[in-house]
């Protein structure tokens, strides 16, 4: 298969994270093969700060790894808001039924035991990297169908009551300057509550 090039479009942008140099070299390899951006780290904590400053579409994890195991890593993920969505598969020696059930508990959405099949892990990261768009698109057109109806509100509160307005844009300054300094990525959410709450009939404070 001819590698990745800037006329290639990319098939996602996938992290690999394993102890093992082997381990991370073949799986950069050959995702790289299938059209993946691939970032691979050997240690959790690096993994972390990577993702935290450009999230990736989905993570492979290994379990076993030094000063930071794989569940460990996970729940710092699904800790941070930017990150939480961020599908995580486990990649692990470790293939008793508590080791699985520990890895969905600490937030992975599926397990794949080693010694693995690399057609195994394409077929699973494409299904859940096709769950992952199909959830994002939903999203936004939640946050679209919600923008043009506060949108056609607001424009009906600046025609019939200018003060209401006003105080509705001081509030929705703060909300823009707090979710800015807690780097919060969709704010949309907090700047419709911003926008709605001088709006809302007061019995549904009652």
């Amino acid at each position: 298969m001819a590698p990745l090039t800037e006329q290639t479009p990319s098939q996602g942008n996938i992290m690999v994270v394993d102890d093992n140099p082997a381990n991370l070299k073949l799986l950069e390899d050959m995702l790289r093969q299938h059209r993946y951006d691939v970032r691979s780290f050997p240690r959790g904590r690096l993994a972390l700060a990577a993702a935290d400053e450009e999230p990736p579409d989905l993570i492979l994890l290994d379990i076993n790894m030094p000063e930071m195991n794989g569940y460990e890593v996970c729940e710092q993920l699904k800790q941070n808001e930017r990150l939480a969505g961020v599908p995580v598969i486990f990649l692990s020696a470790l293939d008793a039924t508590e080791d699985k059930v520990k890895g969905f508990q600490s937030g992975g959405v599926d397990y794949i035991s080693k010694p693995f099949q690399f057609e195994e892990v394409q077929a699973r990261v494409e299904t859940h990297l096709k769950l992952r768009r199909a959830q994002q698109a939903e999203h936004d057109l939640l946050e679209k169908t919600l923008g043009g109806a506060v949108g056609t509100l607001w424009a009906l509160v600046q025609l019939t009551s200018p003060v209401l307005a006003a105080r509705t844009r001081a509030i929705q300054e703060i909300a823009a300057r707090i979710t800015k300094r807690m780097r919060i990525k969709n704010p949309w959410q907090y700047d419709l509550a911003a926008t709605l709450c001088l709006h809302l009939p007061r019995t549904l404070f009652r």
